[in-house]
């Protein structure tokens, strides 16, 4: 099995993707821009797809709820 970390670094290398912090993607979901929601639940990933350019914004799914995690 690939690793989480692995696997989100191949889908952001494979397409037109940023990757977002919360207040951008908050901004891009209120915004004017013409958007479409683009989960990914496999790599744990929350995602809007611009419908006028394609471009993917991702963001870790506990980033966008404000949770804090901390590896040792």
């Amino acid at each position: 099995m690939i690793p989480l970390l692995t696997r989100r670094m191949q889908k952001f290398a494979s397409q037109d993707c940023q990757l977002v912090d919360r207040d951008q993607f908050c901004r891009l979901l209120l915004g004017f821009t013409h958007m479409e929601r683009l989960d990914d639940p496999v790599n744990d990933m929350r995602g809007l797809r611009d419908l006028e350019t394609g471009k993917v914004y991702l963001i870790d799914r506990a980033k966008l709820a404000g949770i804090s995690i901390h590896w040792r």
